[in-house]
């Protein structure tokens, strides 16, 4: 309910405008704080969820993700009105959040602190302390991972949150494929891509790997009657995932895909092996049909082709001759600024007159951005927030039960974040965009939180039978 009812305000604030709904808005939000804190938290990220950064994903209504994403008034966008408000929402109606996380989660909060104190001293030691705008990303995710533990470990609404996620899933898949079959969406290799925002892909991601650790575990989630219907999501999944031609999440998908089979391998890997290529091979083998059906198959072999050729040097694909032309120029400033980088405003300095339209401050690659901004000391901090980040999300893997979902959803979203670090070679996601921040941290934190949940859970049921 919650996820049609965000879908249903997003398509009236296309229509209508966002001008124009401002007092209802802004009177529903309050009633909602006051009334109903928690489930106005999770209406806010669903609009999260819905809004991709790039307006060519929603052509319905295209300002939106300017208004969200962008200004409504100086530097003030819609995303930190959304963020600000839903996280003093959710922690008012889990006041005990922030202690929690602390006492649970002590490693990956330091570790980010220590990103936090490299990025804070690399502005200073360029003297850009006075233009924070850029940092909003990494404020967005720590906020974002702070706002979906406080939901997830809240008694009334925590149970609910998978719920809210899958149905999301759906609507962003079913608006992907809109994008494609009805060119609404960006217009890419010959045909409208499902999406140029990759978050929403990153999502159906998450869906389609949790849906591959209930099928290695042989939980009940995903058997019987329950099978078709998540067969049914995945192929969704899969089908805007492939039209999105987004390669980074291809690669990110494969990835987690081999990381999942090596996740369950000790119950038994040759059967999980000869499983999974069952089910991918029936999987690719009906999407390559759809494709085909819908005459789009075409296009796809055309642009893989192009992608093949390119990364050979016998091609001539723009967007990445572009990016050999931008490595080569990026590491040739990096080495100007080898230990504490160039700051939040770094550019880099072009060789030639390429690409005139290119931001010179952001790098089609998470680990050179991150070089190029905030030195080797920022990356080599950051990285050890997203190895701590996934070894808890991973730890204890082999004592996950088959009816434990909480535990499988841990599973997936690792499996996710680790594909994730080959997809960021590709470009630069988590902390230059504005969306991915604050819709990873929210799966993030809500994952670490129903983990947390379910055994304060276990425990108070154990005191009151001991009682």
């Amino acid at each position: 309910m919650v996820a049609g009812a965000s879908a249903a305000v997003v398509s009236t604030l296309g229509g209508v405008g966002v001008t124009a709904l401002l007092p209802i808005l802004a009177v529903a939000t309050l009633i909602g704080f006051v009334r109903a804190p928690a489930f106005l938290s999770i209406a806010l990220w669903s609009i999260i969820a819905l809004i991709p950064e790039w307006r060519s994903d929603i052509s319905v209504a295209p300002i939106l993700s300017a208004a969200m994403y962008r200004s409504l008034v100086g530097p003030l966008g819609g995303a930190d009105l959304v963020l600000s408000t839903a996280l003093i929402a959710a922690l008012s109606a889990n006041p005990s959040a922030l202690r929690s996380f602390w006492s649970e989660y002590r490693p990956i909060t330091r570790l980010y602190g220590i990103f936090m104190a490299a990025v804070f001293l690399s502005s200073m030691w360029n003297g850009q302390l006075a233009h924070p705008i850029p940092l909003k990303p990494l404020f967005y995710l720590a906020g974002a991972v702070l706002w979906g533990y406080a939901i997830a470990t809240n008694d009334s609404i925590g149970p609910w949150v998978p719920y809210l996620i899958i149905a999301l899933a759906v609507i962003v898949g079913v608006q992907g494929l809109l994008n494609t079959l009805f060119a609404l969406g960006r217009e890419a290799a010959g045909f409208h891509l499902a999406f140029y925002d990759r978050a929403s892909v990153f999502l159906l991601i998450v869906i389609v790997l949790f849906f591959v650790h209930g099928w290695l575990a042989r939980s009940p989630v995903v058997r019987g009657t329950k099978f078709a219907l998540w067969s049914g999501l995945a192929a969704l999944c899969l089908l805007a995932t492939a039209f999105s031609l987004r390669r980074t999440m291809w690669l990110a998908l494969a990835v987690g895909v081999a990381v999942s089979i090596g996740l369950h391998a000790h119950r038994g890997l040759g059967r999980l092996v000869l499983r999974t290529l069952g089910v991918l091979g029936v999987a690719a083998g009906a999407t390559l049909a759809i494709l085909a059906a819908l005459g789009s198959l075409g296009h796809l072999v055309t642009h893989v082709q192009s992608l093949v050729l390119t990364l050979s040097g016998r091609g001539q694909e723009e967007s990445i001759t572009l990016r050999f032309f931008e490595t080569a120029d990026v590491i040739r400033t990096i080495r100007h600024h080898p230990i504490l980088g160039a700051g939040p405003l770094g550019q880099y300095v072009p060789s030639s007159s390429y690409g005139p339209a290119l931001d010179r401050a952001y790098v089609h690659d998470q680990y050179l951005w991150l070089l190029l901004h905030y030195g080797a000391i920022g990356l080599v901090t950051f990285l050890m927030f997203w190895w701590e980040t996934i070894r808890s999300l991973l730890r204890g893997y082999r004592q996950v039960m088959p009816t434990d979902t909480a535990g499988l959803t841990r599973l997936a979203l690792g499996a996710a974040l680790i594909g994730l670090a080959f997809g960021i070679f590709g470009d630069s996601f988590i902390t230059a965009h504005h969306r991915w921040p604050l819709l990873l941290g929210f799966l993030l934190g809500a994952t670490l939180g129903s983990s947390v949940h379910l055994m304060n859970r276990v425990d108070a049921v154990a005191v009151e039978s001991t009682s």
